[in-house]
């Protein structure tokens, strides 16, 4: 997670903080830190404007946290997206 972070952030380099993530995504337990590195994400593929990556993360957020205000919030973002011109 810190090296992603680092990674996504002052480091500026965004391929490899999703290989950082994808790593944190596979040898964390699922619960918060799922979450956490979802949100992050989200974050990353916003800011760098993969759109439709960022699609894909907020509909898989927001199939597992369904029903809750963050799941809900993202599925509200995806639907927003697929509303906008390409």
């Amino acid at each position: 997670m810190a090296l992603g972070r680092l990674l996504a952030g002052p480091l500026a380099d965004p391929d490899g903080a999703l290989t950082a993530y994808r790593a944190a995504r596979q040898s964390a337990p699922a619960g918060d830190w799922d979450r956490i590195i979802s949100n992050d994400l989200i974050d990353l593929y916003r800011r760098s404007k993969q759109v439709g990556k960022l699609q894909v993360e907020l509909a898989r957020f927001g199939a597992l946290h369904r029903g809750t205000t963050a799941g809900e919030a993202a599925l509200a973002q995806l639907r927003e997206l697929k509303r906008q011109p390409e």
